[in-house]
Order: structure tokens, then C-alpha cells, then sequence
């Protein structure tokens, strides 16, 4: 019974003494292992050596299996000026809207078909005075819109951007007319305009006009629908007086 007993006791003392080594064996591993990644992540962590520069040159860039490549002299870099210091400095240039645009006369072309209106190409212009001269004296040997459209109507307006360019400068010439009818004279009237415009453009002017002209047409609407109803209320009926209808 004894016997039987150290030998159980004999095998488990050699079993943990094998145990023991393995374990001791594993710690050496895994000791050696972590040491071996600290000293790759510290070597990498610190930065490279920088070698020293090449007495007498700036700049030298060392190339793959020696030499050097791109040397310049520090006498040379010392005396080569920069952009910045050999640059004048240049003001922006501030273009106006009127020079966005090549100026262009307008071509009034007579038809080669008997009793068919010309054929109009628009202009381009830069002032109210040259829109006002284009559309009552003509330019450039050309006859005057006004007298294109009282021979032929709106038949040489047919085209689409004819059309609309046509509608724009008319809102600008109307505006002048108004003056006029008024007892301003014909360069205050144009001036009055330019005034307003001041450096845009003759498309502003025009969209600035005919914005003023719907909400004057609102307002003469509104007075007019007051006045009817003053008077019917005056009058004690509902039906509109003739004089108003």
C-alpha cells in the first residue's frame, strides 16, 4: 500500500517538474518575443540621423548608392533674388459691366423680295444716348428703328431674340418719350437715365424700368378700384357709373 503510494507521489513530482520546465520554456518565448517588438517600435519611432551638409553647398539631395545630385553653392543661393522680392506688385484691374462686351452697331438689311421687311441684326451698345439715337436718327448709315416700325410693324421682329431685344430697348426709349411728354428736355431725360443706371448695364436699366412701370400700373389699378367704389358708395348703387366703367 505504501509502495503504491510514492509511486503516485514519485509520477505527479515528475509530472510538475516537466510542467515547471514547459512553463519556464514559454516565459523565455514570449519574454523574448515582446523585447524584439519594443525595440523595432522604438527604432521606429525615432527619427533618422540627419547627415551633415556638404561644406561649402545648400540643398545637396543624396542619391540611392551614393553621390550627391542637385548642388548649388551657397554664394549662388545667397545671390539668386526670389519671385517675391524681383516681383512688382500688380493691382487688380476692375472692369466695369459696360466692358464685359465688344461694342456692336446695329445692321439694318433691306430685303431682295419685294415688300418684305429687312432683316435686323441687334446691337450692342454702351449709354442711353446711343440707345436713344439708334432708336429716333439711326447710326452707323443706318435708318432709325422708329421708322423700321412704323413701315413695317412687327414683321421685322418675327425672330424670337430680335423680338426681346427689341422689348428691351423699348422699355428704355418709352421712359424717355414719358420725359419728354413731360416738358424735360430730350439730354436731361437721357442723362436722368444714365443717372440712374450708373455703371451697369443696359439690360439692368431696362428690367429696372419695366419693374417700376408694373408697379406703377398696380398702384393706378388699386386708386382706380378705390375711386369706383367711392363712387358707387356716393351714388347708393352697385352698378359701376358709365364714366368709369
Amino acid at each position: 500500500m505504501q509502495s503504491s503510494y510514492e509511486q503516485q507521489l514519485a509520477n505527479l513530482q515528475s509530472q510538475h517538474a516537466i510542467v515547471s520546465r514547459q512553463l519556464e520554456q514559454l516565459t523565455n518565448i514570449l519574454n523574448t518575443h515582446f523585447t524584439s517588438q519594443i525595440s523595432a517600435i522604438q527604432s521606429v519611432q525615432q527619427p533618422a540621423p540627419v547627415p551633415p551638409p556638404i561644406s561649402g553647398f545648400v540643398g545637396a539631395t543624396p542619391r540611392p548608392g551614393g553621390g550627391v545630385a542637385t548642388l548649388i553653392s551657397r554664394q549662388e543661393h545667397s545671390e539668386t533674388p526670389s519671385y517675391a522680392a524681383s516681383s512688382p506688385s500688380q493691382t487688380p484691374t476692375v472692369t466695369s459691366l459696360r466692358d464685359t462686351y465688344d461694342k456692336v452697331e446695329i445692321k439694318i438689311i433691306p430685303s431682295s423680295v419685294p415688300n418684305q421687311p429687312p432683316t435686323v441684326v441687334p446691337s450692342r451698345l454702351d449709354s442711353v444716348d446711343e440707345v436713344w439715337h439708334e432708336y429716333r436718327y439711326g447710326r452707323d448709315g443706318n435708318p432709325s428703328l422708329e421708322s423700321v416700325e412704323v413701315r413695317w410693324g412687327p414683321r421685322w421682329r418675327r425672330d424670337y431674340k430680335v423680338q426681346r431685344w427689341f422689348n428691351k430697348r423699348k422699355i428704355i426709349v418709352d421712359k424717355i418719350m414719358q420725359y419728354i411728354a413731360d416738358g424735360v428736355d430730350e439730354q436731361a431725360a437721357m442723362n436722368e437715365l444714365q443717372v440712374m443706371r450708373k455703371s451697369r448695364t443696359l439690360n439692368w436699366l431696362s428690367r429696372e424700368l419695366e419693374s417700376h412701370r408694373k408697379e406703377t400700373k398696380k398702384q393706378w389699378k388699386a386708386a382706380r378700384e378705390a375711386a369706383i367704389a367711392n363712387k358707387q358708395a356716393m351714388l347708393g348703387s352697385d352698378a359701376m357709373p358709365a364714366n368709369l366703367a
